[in-house]
Formats: C-alpha cells, structure tokens, sequence
C-alpha cells in the first residue's frame, strides 16, 4: 500500500537495479485505510526475498513513474501471490527539482 501512486499507470514498468522484471497489472483503493493498492505481475523465475521494500520511481523529469523493487535479505519466496509490505513513498522528482532550484528547506531564502 502506498500514501500516493501520482503518475503510475496500467502497464508500467517493474522494476530491480533498473532491469524490467514485471509490469503493474492494477491501481485500486483500499476501502479500509483509502491507501493505493498495487498489484504486479513479475517474472515467475524470480523468486523475491519477503523484506522486499517496494517503492515508486520517477524515470527524470520526462520519463514516466515506475515500481522499483529493493530486494531484501531475508527468507525468499515462492509463492504465488506474495504480499509486499515494505512501501515507500517516494517525493516527487518535481518537488525535488523546486527544492534545489528555489533552495526551499535550507534556511532562508536570500
């Protein structure tokens, strides 16, 4: 679950050290908690730690969003259907980008 998915689609890329592994099958709501719940499909060979930490990505400033896998250390899995739990949300690459061009959160601005 994620506090925002902003800018990923349908068909988007899933992805680990930048390699295409997969590709985001559903974008839904959770009814209890309003979170974006993502659903993937990743290559069956691939068998992924359960610590995974799951995150989205912006591509650069034109480039589109995608899901990074950051694979853990712990037990790996084989199961159909695994849940990954380990979110995190990611700031925009355009917040970013005013930060540094506006140097916003550094002091005051002069």
């Amino acid at each position: 679950k994620f506090n925002s998915t902003d800018g990923l689609a349908l068909g988007n890329d899933v992805r680990i050290s930048g390699v295409k592994v997969g590709t985001v099958t559903s974008l839904t709501v959770d009814q209890k908690d309003y979170r974006a719940l993502v659903k993937m499909v990743v290559l069956p060979e691939l068998k992924l730690p359960v610590d995974t930490a799951v995150a989205v990505v912006s591509g650069g400033l034109l480039g589109g969003k995608y899901i990074a896998l950051i694979p853990g250390k712990g037990k790996r899995s084989n199961r159909h259907g695994l849940q990954l739990w380990n979110t995190r949300d990611v700031e925009p690459v355009e917040t970013t980008v005013g930060k540094e061009i506006f140097g916003l959160g550094e002091g005051p601005n002069l």
